[in-house]
């Protein structure tokens, strides 16, 4: 392949960018950028594509387990969602006010800090109250996701570290948000929402929050939740829909959720980005086979047969080693 200049990856960006389509409802048909789909229907609507579609948090949850991704599938008719962590949401939270998405106030609600009493009294919040449970539960059903001061001083304070980052300031962040790039994959829709979509290089940005950004901390979570997968997928979409030379790199932004709100920001190394995209690829092997079986097999596989377990080796040896003391 030949390697364009930084010209050409920026003037082809423009030019994918400037032809993105506004989606204004109905089936997607043809591949491209998009703006206007609400990120819930991205997720969760079954029928937004005129065939199968999955994103990368499914086909990583596919690759852990089929039996994991089908439980919560849309096209799953008795699918469930996995049950909402408070880490996840807030995590969530501040990744939708950091990144100035449009929404919020939709999808969250603000906890009050006091309740009035059955005698009229104000008081500070408790969760066992009548009240307080009835106002949680109007919320759910609502399908708000409930936040508390806490929290948003918690995003304040990561806001402010990231505004004095250098690389922040310097515009690593900018670029078109809330868009969706989608590409069919022979009978497959492949989809990605980037957090940026970068406009002056070919460098992808996502912004993670993190509870550590010891360098262990985080290289182990680039393994146990997949990032190089995500990236993987998304270089993939990215060439066959803005050109091939169109992704030159991922970078994170980590950012802490708790004091003292540290801030690193870290480019993946492409050999992890071919290894994401590897799995990726025999992720989509996998959904095909299922699929064709309509079968959604657990940690087993489609191979059923009984197989053997055993005890992990430090524990046969310590064991092993308190024998020999006794009998000694």
């Amino acid at each position: 392949m030949t390697m364009q200049s930084l010209g050409d990856v920026v003037g082809n960006l423009v030019d994918g960018i400037g032809n993105e389509r506004y989606w204004r409802g109905g089936k997607i048909a043809e591949p491209g950028v998009y703006a206007g789909v609400d990120i819930e229907r991205y997720h969760h609507d079954p029928d937004l594509f005129d065939g199968f579609s999955i994103s990368s948090s499914g086909l990583r949850a596919l690759l852990r387990r089929p039996a994991e991704y089908w439980w919560s599938s849309p096209y799953n008719p008795s699918s469930q969602e996995p049950e909402s962590k408070p880490a996840l949401d807030f995590g969530k939270a501040a990744h939708m006010l950091l990144l100035g998405e449009d929404g919020f106030a939709g999808q969250y609600s603000l906890r009050p800090a006091t309740y009035t009493d059955s005698k009229g009294d104000e008081k500070p919040w408790n969760g066992n109250a009548t009240s307080c449970k009835d106002w949680l539960a109007q919320q759910a059903k609502a399908g708000r996701t409930v936040i508390t001061e806490t929290d948003i001083a918690h995003i304040r304070h990561m806001a402010d570290a990231l505004s004095r980052k250098e690389a922040i300031r310097l515009g690593i962040l900018n670029g078109k948000i809330e868009r969706s790039i989608f590409h069919k994959d022979r009978d497959i829709w492949l989809k990605s929402r980037p957090d940026v979509i970068p406009i002056s290089s070919g460098d992808f940005v996502d912004l993670k929050t993190a509870a550590s950004v010891d360098d262990e901390t985080l290289s182990r979570a680039i393994f146990a939740h997949g990032y190089h997968v995500q990236a993987g997928l998304l270089r993939v979409i990215v060439r066959e829909i803005l050109g091939p030379d169109a992704f030159t790199s991922f970078t994170f932004v980590f950012v802490e959720k708790a004091p003292p709100y540290d801030v690193r920001v870290m480019q993946l190394k492409d050999a992890d980005i071919d290894i994401g995209e590897r799995q990726a690829r025999q992720g989509l092997k996998l959904l095909r086979e299922c699929l064709r079986r309509q079968e959604w097999p657990g940690y087993d596989g489609f191979d059923q047969h009984i197989s053997y377990i055993e005890m992990p080796s430090w524990a046969k040896t310590r064991i092993d080693n308190e024998l020999n003391a006794e009998a000694a």
